[in-house]
């Protein structure tokens, strides 16, 4: 494994909720494979099987999942293997988070339009996806959804 990130869905006082570990080189993002001809890049792993999740409970056909590893992050854009599989696709779709500050926020999207600039770049086209307002991310979508399907 090349790049591994420790994720802490409650962590406690003094624990960061994300840490990679040493020698993580994020040139190599995790891949949940699905489609192959629509990719979803997430920010992390959890939003790679939630996005899965989310499809499969609506009938539709699991994206491929592509974890970034963060808002600011581009260094998987570099990586042959990734634009391969950018190239190929019918659309790539950059999904964003809604932070809980307005600094926060404006953070956010700025590294999710740099992503959406390169990847622009390399294939001519780029979509985004949002999800509902006071809905975090495409995780808690999810989990919403599973607890609207119980």
């Amino acid at each position: 494994m090349r790049n591994v990130s420790k994720r802490l869905i409650s962590p406690g006082p003094d624990e960061k909720p994300k840490r990679d570990l040493s020698g993580s080189d994020k040139t190599y993002p995790p891949i949940l494979p699905g489609n192959p001809r629509v990719v979803w890049i997430v920010e992390g792993g959890v939003d790679a099987l939630a996005a899965r999740d989310l499809a499969i409970r609506r009938g539709k056909t699991p994206p491929t999942a592509l974890a970034s590893g963060g808002a600011g992050v581009r260094l998987f854009l570099d990586n042959p293997t990734v634009q391969t599989l950018l190239l190929h696709a019918d659309t790539v779709v950059v999904v964003r988070d809604n932070e809980s500050t307005e600094k926060k926020q404006a953070e956010t999207d700025a590294g999710h339009d740099r992503q959406i600039a390169r990847i622009e770049e390399l294939r001519g086209s780029c979509a985004d996806w949002r999800p509902p307002v006071g809905v975090k991310d495409v995780a808690e979508l999810n989990q919403r959804d599973q607890h609207r399907a119980a």
